[in-house]
């Protein structure tokens, strides 16, 4: 369930506060594969959709775990897409990304 809970505006020219309704319908999934020893590659999806609104998520992570052949090197990178639809508004698009080196 998505419970936005927020105001957001109808258009730059038209800044009129439009309240998200919930959206308590949804689905997600996830699959990981490794390709060798030190890592998989992972992709996830999530929707919620609910007339008047929509909401979908992309992620695909990358990891490399180089402690598992003797070398104390962890790489994490993640990077996100996020699509919001409202009957009526334009789309609003997000892209997030992180990634992490530690040393062990």
């Amino acid at each position: 369930m998505v419970k936005p809970g927020g105001n957001v505006p109808q258009s730059p020219s038209n800044p009129v506060a439009f309240k998200l309704p919930s959206s308590p319908t949804g689905v997600g999934a996830s699959l990981s594969y490794n390709f060798t020893n030190i890592g998989p590659l992972e992709g996830d999806y999530g929707g919620n959709w609910k007339d008047p609104i929509g909401e979908h998520t992309g992620k695909h992570r990358t990891e490399v775990d180089l402690s598992r052949v003797n070398i104390n090197v962890f790489v994490h990178t993640l990077i996100s897409v996020n699509r919001l639809t409202v009957n009526g508004l334009d789309p609003s698009n997000g892209v997030g990304g992180i990634s992490v080196a530690a040393w062990i």
